[in-house]
C-alpha cells in the first residue's frame, strides 16, 4: 500500500482525495450534515495506531454497508505508544486518502490539532518532547528537488486542508475534535457554512500568531468543558449532545459533562460510537451506543 519513496502515484492519490473532500455530497461548507438514512460509526483519536484503524475499517465494512458512514479524526502522531510500536502515521494518511477516493460520500475525516500542526509545518510538544511531523516542512533539507518530495508534501497537505471541522447528526448530536474555550464568543457555524466549500479550511491563516488566535485553532485545541462553555457551544451548533476526542482516556471513553462524551480509539481499550441516522438521541442513549473496538466489556 505505502512506499517510503516519494512517487507520482502518491501525489495523484492525494490530489484525487483532496478533490473528493470537497465533492462529498453531504458536505456543507466545511462541515458535514449526515443524511437521515443508514447509520454512522464515529471514532476517537487514532494517533498512528494502524492495528486499531484496520480493526475500525473491518467493523465499518463500508463495501457491504453502502448506507453507512465512518467519521474519523486525529489519525496521526504516535504520542502514547512511543517505544512500543512504530508510528504508522504516514501509512494511515495514505490509507485515509485511498478510503476517501473509494468511498467519497461515506468516509469522512475531521481535522484535529495534530492535522493542523502538519498544515502549518509546526511541531507539537508532548511532555516536553517535540512530536516530529509526518510530512516535514516546505523548507526541510531532506526534501530534494527531483524526487517528488516537495510535490508529495504539497499534495498531502492539500488533502489535509480539505478536512472537515465537524459533523452534524440529525438526531441532535454534533461531533468535532474538541470545543472552543478561549474564543467561544467568536465561534459561529456561519464561519464554516456555505453552499460551496472553500479550497482550504475557512479560518486557517498563515501567520502563526493569527493562527493561534483563530477560531479553528481553538476548536481543535480547547480543553475547557465547563458548563457555561458546553451550553454555549450546544446552542451554537444546535445540538443536545457533543462528541469529541482530543484527550487520552484510560478506559476508552469519558463523560466530562452531562451533555458531552469523549471517545478515545488509541489503545487496547479503544472505543467507537455506533449511531442510527434516523434516531434522535439523549446523552444516556449516546453513552449506551459506545462500543469497545476490541470487544472487551465496557
Amino acid at each position: 500500500m505505502f512506499s517510503s519513496i516519494f512517487s507520482r502515484k502518491h501525489i495523484d492519490l492525494f490530489e484525487e482525495a483532496a478533490a473528493a473532500n470537497y465533492s462529498d455530497k453531504y458536505r456543507q461548507g466545511d462541515y458535514l450534515v449526515l443524511p437521515p438514512e443508514g447509520d454512522t460509526i464515529i471514532s476517537g483519536d487514532i494517533h498512528g495506531n494502524m492495528e486499531n484503524f484496520d480493526l475500525l475499517m473491518e467493523i465499518a465494512d463500508l463495501k457491504r454497508n453502502p448506507k453507512r458512514h465512518l467519521v474519523v479524526h486525529e489519525l496521526i502522531h504516535n504520542i502514547y505508544r512511543e517505544g512500543i510500536m512504530r508510528d504508522k502515521s504516514k501509512e494511515i494518511i495514505v490509507w485515509a486518502a485511498e478510503l476517501k477516493c473509494e468511498f467519497p460520500n461515506n468516509f469522512h475525516y475531521v481535522t484535529g490539532n495534530h492535522e493542523l500542526a502538519e498544515i502549518q509545518g509546526k511541531g507539537i510538544m508532548k511532555d516536553g518532547i517535540k512530536v516530529p511531523l509526518v510530512f516535514g516542512t516546505a523548507n526541510q533539507k531532506n526534501i530534494k528537488k527531483g524526487n517528488y518530495g516537495s510535490k508529495y508534501r504539497t499534495s498531502a497537505i492539500n488533502f489535509l486542508k480539505g478536512l472537515l471541522v465537524g459533523v452534524r447528526h440529525r438526531g441532535g448530536i454534533w461531533m468535532s475534535h474538541s470545543i472552543p474555550s478561549k474564543a467561544m464568543h467568536q465561534f459561529s457555524l456561519s464561519l464554516f457554512d456555505g453552499k460551496k466549500a472553500t479550497d482550504e479550511l475557512t479560518t486557517l491563516v498563515k501567520s502563526q500568531q493569527a493562527y493561534k488566535q483563530s477560531v479553528l485553532e481553538d476548536l481543535t485545541w480547547g480543553r475547557d468543558f465547563s458548563d457555561n462553555l458546553v451550553q454555549a457551544f450546544k446552542t451554537k451548533v444546535n445540538a443536545n449532545v457533543i462528541v469529541i476526542g482530543h484527550e487520552f482516556q484510560e478506559k476508552g471513553w469519558h463523560v466530562p459533562h452531562k451533555d458531552m462524551v469523549i471517545l478515545d480509539t488509541t489503545g487496547e481499550q479503544g472505543t467507537y460510537l455506533h449511531l442510527r441516522n434516523d434516531k434522535r438521541y439523549t446523552h444516556k442513549e449516546v453513552v449506551q451506543s459506545i462500543q469497545k473496538l476490541h470487544k472487551h466489556k465496557l
